[in-house]
Order: structure tokens, then sequence, then C-alpha cells
């Protein structure tokens, strides 16, 4: 696209990918991302057909589109928004880690979690799926500004 070309606040900013139902937790996040100068596309499930990435543009539902190895997604007609990193809440699941986190890996973006520090069983398989970071929820008022940092370096990638 030409320097002088207009763009989307989507466009200029990388976005966050945001899978959760929390609104108390969801709202940190969008505060903080704003304030960072970073768009929030939060999504109450993760739709198997966007791992395909043919999943169809629709409203509140959180379905998004993607081409497979980019990591820039339809998120309705004529909006394309390209996300630096994707925050699971695994307090949604059943959630497909692994697929989540293969997802995002093939378009070069961060996958990072948090869940509940009684939730071991999940956090650990959340690791295991190869998440890049988990934490107990506790710990996320901490992590917020470290994973809006790589998804603002994304933006040079």
């Amino acid at each position: 696209m030409p320097a002088d070309s207009p763009q989307s606040p989507a466009e200029k900013s990388p976005g966050i990918l945001l899978i959760c139902k929390d609104l108390m937790l969801a709202s940190g996040i969008h505060a903080a991302a704003r304030q960072a100068g970073l768009v929030v596309k939060q999504v109450s499930r993760f739709h198997t057909d966007l791992l395909a990435g043919n999943a169809p543009a629709t409203g509140s539902s959180g379905a998004t589109t993607g081409n497979s190895g980019s990591n820039s997604t339809t998120t309705s007609p004529g909006e394309t928004m390209r996300f630096g990193i994707c925050i699971v809440d695994l307090a949604m699941m059943p959630l497909p880690l692994s697929e989540i986190a293969a997802w995002c890996q093939m378009r070069s973006i961060s996958a990072v979690a948090f869940g509940s520090h009684v939730a071991v069983d999940l956090l650990n398989a959340a690791r295991e799926a190869g998440f890049a970071q988990v934490v107990p929820n506790s710990q996320l008022s901490r992590k917020i500004p470290e994973w809006l940092l790589m998804a603002q370096q994304s933006k040079s990638d």
C-alpha cells in the first residue's frame, strides 16, 4: 500500500485476538490496548472454520476469516485486521488449544493464555499445546503490558 493511502485503524496497528467471555478481565485488556493504540477483536469462541481460514464473516458471534500463512484476517466485509497476539482465557474450555497454537504459529502470531491457578491441568495443557506464555489470572495484570508490547513489535514483521 502506498505511503499516502488512507488506512483504517485496524490496518495501521496490529490487533489483538482475545478469546474471552469474562467482561471484567476483558475490560482491562481492552483499556490497556486502547491506551497503547491497539485494536482488540474479542470473540466468545474459536471457530473451527477459522482454523481452515474460511470462516464466514458474521456479526457478534466473533467469526473471522483469514488466509493461511497470513496474520491478516477479515473481520467483516471490507475490514482487515492484522493480529499481533492471540490472548486466550482458559476458562473458555473446551477450546482446541493445539489448533489455536498451530493457527497462530502459521500466521506468526504470539499465542498466550491465562487461567485459574487451581486449573493446573489446563495451564499445563496450554503450555504443551505450544502457547508462548501461560500465566495464572493473578499475574494477568502484570503480563498485559508485555503482551501488548509483543503485539506492537509484530507491526514491523
